[in-house]
């Protein structure tokens, strides 16, 4: 009974330590809880688009933690959740053929350029950009129009992606200001897959 007692204590404490590592520890381990895979792609198309870059990564963290091969429950595919329909609508508006959401590089442009077409909808209202992200077009137009309120679960978007996008500000600031090196050491490596090991236990991705 003893031990067991304090195996819950050592248990609880742990589980504080974490939650204070995910919180707090974000300036001497953000590159660990907070990943920034496909630079080149975020560099290329927030430059070609006019997108903040970290808010891009923020969407990407927030949408599917940097797995190019997650889908909701919806039918969202890819890095930034884009169903398949609005995919090939921004195809569409692209000049392009419909490409695959699954592949990073197609899937963080279809993204950055949905993305930016609500930021210029919503002049000056980041925060109703990111709401129509989350929960479409028509629904925040409503709300804008006092017609109205705004899921919860977009209130709470909204707030998880401000928070996400500072947290990436903290940690990598201007990094999309210089040229990315896509060439990666064998070190860089190393570190990059343990780095996805610790997220994998502390945060369960």
């Amino acid at each position: 009974m003893k031990r067991r007692i304090q195996l819950i204590i050592i248990s609880g404490i742990t589980i504080i330590l974490l939650v204070i590592f995910y919180i707090y520890g974000s300036k001497a381990w953000g590159e660990i809880v907070y990943p920034l895979d496909y630079q080149v792609s975020i560099q290329k198309y927030t430059q070609q688009f006019g997108v903040d870059p970290n808010l891009v990564c923020a969407v990407i963290f927030s949408e599917s933690h940097f797995n190019p091969k997650a889908v909701s429950g919806a039918g969202a595919e890819g890095l930034m959740q884009i169903m398949p329909a609005t995919g090939r609508s921004i195809a569409s508006d692209l000049g392009q053929s419909f490409g695959n959401l699954f592949d990073p590089d197609t899937n963080i442009e279809y993204g950055t350029f949905y993305l930016k077409g609500l930021l210029d909808k919503y002049p000056g209202r980041s925060d109703l950009a990111i709401a129509a992200y989350n929960a479409g077009v028509p629904r925040v137009d409503n709300y804008k129009d006092g017609v109205g309120q705004l899921p919860i679960e977009t209130v709470g978007y909204i707030s998880k992606i401000q928070s996400v996008e500072s947290k990436y500000n903290e940690v990598y600031g201007t990094w999309y200001s210089k040229p990315v090196d896509v060439k990666v050491s064998k070190l860089n490596q190393t570190f990059s897959s343990v780095a996805d090991f610790v997220r994998a236990v502390i945060l369960g991705y």
